[in-house]
């Protein structure tokens, strides 16, 4: 109210609401690629993969070789084998593959992203002596047949793995070579 007096305002004075028209909102329309005046392979660049230097003209590239499954286009220039593992230019890189297929993400199809991290539990903030809640420990939909034929694990990153079946006191290397004995003799 001050403020408004020091600018020559009374209370007597109302102020005015303009009219304006009803917002419109139109679909949101993606932009992979800015249009060129040139072809994309001999324009300016238009990076899609920071790390690796990856170009749309790459993935255009790609496309007239007739690359078409995602997989096999990013493997072509080594889009998203950075630190960031995809998660920077993978979006981009498969749409602009897309659009250069006339087909649509889901048709193309997407890529398996790959964490550039370990999700951590909440045990691992909260302090020492917490046991099996400090490190979150994965098992594979067979764990409990391994369990039952008396394997001894391993840790593979989160996973338990099953790492060999020991009989009758087998130590680590009679197992092993049973083991591959069995399969080399009978797969």
């Amino acid at each position: 109210v001050e403020a408004a007096k020091a600018a020559g305002f009374t209370a007597a004075q109302r102020a005015v609401a303009p009219q304006v028209a009803e917002a419109v909102e139109g679909a949101l329309q993606p932009l992979w690629l800015v249009g060129s005046r040139e072809a994309a392979a001999r324009g300016p660049k238009q990076f899609v993969d920071f790390q690796n230097d990856v170009s749309a003209a790459d993935i255009l590239l790609a496309a007239r070789e007739g690359f078409e499954s995602v997989e096999h286009v990013k493997r072509y220039p080594a889009m998203g084998f950075g630190t960031d593992q995809g998660k920077l230019g993978n979006i981009n890189g498969m749409a602009i593959l897309a659009q250069a297929l006339g087909k649509t993400i889901p048709e193309t199809g997407t890529t398996t992203f790959r964490p550039n991290y370990t999700p951590v539990s909440f045990g691992t903030f909260a302090g020492r002596e917490l046991g099996d809640f400090l490190d979150p420990i994965r098992k594979t939909c067979v764990h409990e047949w391994h369990v039952e034929h008396g394997a001894l694990f391993e840790d593979v990153g989160n996973w338990k793995r099953p790492w060999y079946f020991p009989k009758n006191g087998e130590d680590l290397h009679a197992a092993v070579k049973r083991e591959c004995l069995a399969v080399r003799n009978s797969v």
